[in-house]
């Protein structure tokens, strides 16, 4: 009974000792704590705090400009601000701040650049894609698509290199480009022959399928300067946002979307990523035209990667529907063009070599000194916004014909750089008018127009900026050139002095026939009895005299007897009619003499030009 006492006891005590220790031990364990986030993932928040830091420090500063109407400032500042994104590396959808403050540089951006932009006009705008909102491929008008039994088998040799199929809508706009579209598909055919190699090389460098070097037959009918009144431009026809995104270049002085390499290596990329997202090239192209987010919505809420089935329905808009096969219809006319009744003509490609142009440099005296045209330059280097290269661009490479860059860089190095550009800036004022402008700086509106691609001199906005000839004009970078190398491979075939008679061809205006035979616009005008409101018409015959011009300061008048030169400062309450009475002479020679319209309006503090009568 004794031991079985003892037992007991020693077993309490055992048990208590062990509740003791594992009571002990539960309060030493630590309490549970969270897990730690990776170390590369607080990185990469750190670093998105930098870069947005970093960016919205000159999205601010940018701001400040833009309500100052200073706007190449801030497309400068806005400028910086996307390059810093861009560059980072950090994918923006990682970050929906990043994003958010992208997409409004990117709408900044968008409202400055548009502020430059021509009105549409035939020669720009895209043409072939405008009608696809409209056209109803399922009810082709003239001739009916052809049925499977009469349809010509294209030849075995030629191969494609996406999914291609005759289905009917393909067929359909096969049919509307032979017919009713017909001209607008034969000129963009035409002019593909400029840039498709140079795109399929692209395209096959990127590892993409070439025939998507296509697209622009449909997206812009091949013209560098398409817009379209979405304000996509281009070739390729990116709006401001994607371009910036692709690392396309947009400010004053240049926008990258209208050059034809750079445009397409963005392209290229674009279609890399939205095929990566759908894993389909026909719904690649589709967001390409629409976007992502309407085709990921139409996608998911169909459950099918089917293009045509998603066209069955309303979820993507007409111009995307008809988008895609618009597109293969154009690849397989372009495949073989002669099967479908097109010309196989088509224009040479454009070859050309890059030289880096250290400073703002005017284009006129760059076509000079690699002895071709202003036309020629300005065709290569359609992503310039003014007659001269960017400033503060160090890095900035001119396309040249290909072979000149020897004889350029020999010329260009002996310029001095106060002679490579003769440019002002002026940012348009409530009210003002180019005729107003023109007077200011006396220059001509023609001059101005020609300098800042405006179309319109009767439409400018209030804060555009534009460029004004200035100092020596842009005609004598052509004589100072040759001067340096006096063997030019193609001497003009007139003497210097030499009177003849020029007949107006279609494009031509007084500023390029005055550049073309080195003379200037006063002059032109003053052979010619022109006023600056007078136009020019094809098959009209002007004379002038080749190298020569009128002095301003000291030249006479068309009418005959000698006459003194006086500068008259136009006092308040003077009209143009109250001077010409005052010096017996008309309204239309002083306006001839100055520059002037009988419409528009003198200022106290002008000065005139008059030629007294004895």
């Amino acid at each position: 009974m004794c031991w079985r006492r003892v037992l007991g006891v020693a077993l309490l005590i055992v048990l208590g000792l062990i509740s003791g220790c594992a009571s002990l031990k539960s309060r030493e364990v630590p309490p549970p704590r969270r897990a730690s986030p990776p170390s590369s993932a607080l990185q990469q928040d750190a670093d998105i705090k930098v870069i947005l830091q970093r960016a919205e420090n000159f999205f601010r500063q940018g701001r400040k400009a833009q309500n100052m109407g200073n706007f190449e400032e801030a497309l400068l500042k806005f400028g910086e601000a996307i390059d810093i994104i861009t560059h980072s590396g950090l994918n923006l959808e990682d970050s929906p701040q990043l994003k958010g403050l992208f997409d409004d540089i990117s709408s900044c951006v968008a409202e400055l650049t548009i502020i430059n932009e021509p009105e549409l006009e035939p020669d720009i705008k895209t043409d072939i894609k405008d009608d696809l909102e409209i056209i109803d491929p399922e009810r082709p008008q003239g001739e009916q698509p052809l049925s499977e039994e009469d349809k010509a088998e294209e030849p075995e040799e030629i191969t494609y290199d996406i999914p291609m199929s005759f289905h009917p809508k393909i067929q359909a706009f096969i049919q509307l480009f032979q017919t009713d579209r017909r001209e607008k598909m034969q000129e963009s055919l035409k002019r593909s022959g400029k840039y498709l190699p140079l795109f399929r090389q692209i395209f096959e460098k990127e590892g993409l399928p070439k025939d998507l070097a296509y697209i622009p037959l449909i997206e812009s009918s091949f013209k560098p300067l398409a817009y379209s009144r979405a304000h996509a431009k281009g070739m390729w026809q990116f709006i401001v946002g994607t371009a910036l995104k692709y690392g396309l270049r947009i400010d004053w002085w240049i926008d990258e979307r209208a050059n034809p390499e750079k445009s397409c290596r963005a392209a290229a990329r674009y279609l890399k990523d939205l095929y990566s997202m759908f894993g389909d090239w026909y719904l690649a192209m589709a967001a390409y035209n629409a976007g992502e987010g309407k085709v990921l919505r139409a996608v998911r809420i169909l459950k099918t990667n089917d293009f045509w089935k998603i066209a069955s329905t309303r979820y993507l808009k007409r111009e995307t529907r008809n988008y895609i096969p618009a597109i293969l219809a154009a690849i397989h006319i372009a495949k073989n063009p002669e099967l479908y009744g097109f010309s196989t003509e088509r224009e040479e490609p454009i070859l050309y070599t890059k030289v880096p142009i250290p400073s703002c440099t005017d284009l006129q005296l760059i076509a000079d000194c690699a002895q071709t045209s202003l036309h020629t330059i300005v065709e290569l280097n359609p992503d310039l916004r003014r007659l001269t290269t960017p400033p503060d661009h160090p890095q900035y490479q001119i396309k040249l014909p290909e072979g000149s860059d020897e004889v350029f860089l020999a010329n260009y190095s002996q310029v001095p750089p106060d002679k490579r550009v003769s440019w002002l800036r002026h940012q348009v004022r409530s009210g003002e008018t180019l005729s107003q402008i023109a007077r200011r700086y006396r220059t001509t509106v023609s001059a101005i127009c020609q300098a800042n691609n405006i179309r319109n001199s009767h439409f400018i906005r209030k804060g555009s900026l534009i460029v004004i000839p200035k100092g020596k004009p842009k005609y004598e970078y052509s004589s100072f050139v040759q001067d340096l190398h006096s063997n030019k491979k193609s001497p003009s075939p007139y003497q210097k002095g030499q009177r003849i008679t020029y007949k107006v061809r279609r494009g031509d205006t007084i500023y390029r026939i005055a550049l073309r035979y080195g003379t200037t616009v006063e002059s032109l005008m003053s052979w010619n009895r022109l006023s600056p409101n007078d136009k020019i018409y094809p098959g009209q015959k002007l004379s002038l005299w080749v190298g020569t011009k009128i002095d301003v300061n000291n030249k006479t008048p068309l009418s005959s007897g000698a006459s003194t030169v006086i500068t008259y400062r136009v006092k308040q309450g003077d009209t143009l009619y109250r001077i010409a009475s005052n010096f017996r002479t008309t309204v239309k020679d002083i306006c001839r003499w100055n520059r002037l319209s009988p419409r528009d309006t003198i200022y106290p503090g002008d000065e005139l030009t008059i030629y007294r009568r004895p």
